[in-house]
């Protein structure tokens, strides 16, 4: 073979390894490749508030619009989706120490002591007041571990009633508190 062959084929690598160098250089570090968010196509009269029609056979049904918006969103239209409340453990209290809510609703614990705090469901030691079953001591409402200092603990409450809590790492220093959970 040629030594011309052999020129074009180094010339060829080194080419196709600078590209590489300088593909892979000039993307930003530690950044991933962009999201592009895709809005789902709302048929023209959801958007208008129009009634939808079915058809099945000889006959048609009208069929209210918002059961057909709520799938789209990814919620099937049978569950409400709650709010969310905030309650800070600060200065050895829960704060607020008591709040109304619907049932459905969370209610996400801040640690905001120095020291950890672990939230769960009243009495002390045993966290059975909340009928929930499933935790890692009795019931479902209890954090399971400690919270430190700027850590967050979510739950939803799916029974109705008046639920108090306590701090199970300070029972006796941090004051209880109580979830007031209706329709």
């Amino acid at each position: 073979m040629s030594k011309y062959y052999y020129l074009v084929v180094v010339l060829l690598v080194l080419g196709a390894l600078a590209g590489f160098y300088f593909y892979y250089s000039a993307a930003p570090k530690g950044q991933e490749a962009p999201v592009v968010e895709v809005a789902p196509v709302i048929p023209q009269a959801v958007q208008q508030g129009l009634p939808q029609t079915e058809v099945s056979g000889n006959n048609s049904v009208a069929v209210p619009s918002a059961p057909v918006i709520a799938p789209i969103l990814g919620v099937p239209p049978s569950i409400s989706v709650g709010e969310n409340h905030i309650i800070e453990i600060i200065d050895n209290a829960f704060k607020p120490a008591f709040i109304q809510i619907k049932k459905g609703d969370s209610v996400t614990w801040i640690n905001r002591m120095s020291a950890s705090s672990w939230p769960a469901s009243a009495v002390h030691p045993t966290h059975a007041v909340y009928p929930e079953t499933g935790g890692c001591i009795a019931s479902k409402f209890d954090a399971c571990h400690s919270l430190k200092t700027g850590e967050s603990w979510t739950f939803t409450f799916n029974e109705i009633g008046s639920w108090k809590y306590h701090d199970h790492i300070s029972a006796g220093i941090v004051k209880p508190g109580t979830i007031e959970v209706s329709l």
